[in-house]
């Protein structure tokens, strides 16, 4: 429940309700604080990431069928970038891919503006 609730949020929106919802009060963690942390401890583990049991077969036989297919995602691109360094082939089949700080992503999760975005 508490994952569904922030998922998709910009990371200033989801950081703050995560810390509001488990009760950490911002003088003993601000959520600039906390996000300073889960991004130096998310950073080392994107070499780790592994998709999906048969993703990139799935992508690859929809890209040779000419559906054309978007990434859109509410990390700022920077954060993208590193998670998918190790997965370039992904990337290399998207005709698009938005990021939550797109300047033409008005409003986060759960407007739909990123997806008409993309």
């Amino acid at each position: 429940e508490l994952h569904g609730s922030i998922i998709g949020t910009p990371p200033a929106t989801w950081s703050r309700g995560l810390l509001e919802k488990l009760g950490v009060p911002a003088e003993k963690l601000s959520p600039e604080q906390y996000l300073e942390a889960y991004t130096e401890v998310i950073d080392g583990l994107y070499s780790t990431l592994q998709p999906m049991r048969g993703a990139v077969e799935l992508v690859e036989r929809l890209h040779a069928l000419g559906v054309h297919m978007a990434i859109a995602t509410s990390s700022p691109r920077e954060h993208f970038e590193k998670k998918m360094a190790h997965h370039q082939r992904l990337v290399s089949l998207m005709r698009v891919v938005v990021t939550g700080d797109d300047p033409a992503v008005k409003r986060g999760k759960p407007a739909p503006d990123i997806f008409l975005e993309a």
